[in-house]
């Protein structure tokens, strides 16, 4: 397969945004939050195939 016209394509330049926070609830339990792409970009990493828009993660840690 030919392949010539992806080694020379420029993608456009692009910026993301990301937020984490935790908060300490008490020793044991750690609650947190993250937003990957805030800003909901689009964009590509290579040509053809867009990347995911915003992602929204929680988590819940115990420890003992």
């Amino acid at each position: 397969r030919d392949d010539s016209y992806y080694d020379t394509k420029t993608l456009d330049a692009y910026s993301l945004i990301h937020l984490n926070i935790a908060y300490d609830v008490n020793k044991n339990i750690r609650v947190s939050s993250a937003i990957e792409n805030l800003g909901d970009e689009k964009y590509e990493t290579a040509s053809g195939y867009p990347a995911k828009g915003r992602s929204v993660f929680f988590t819940l840690k115990y420890q003992q």
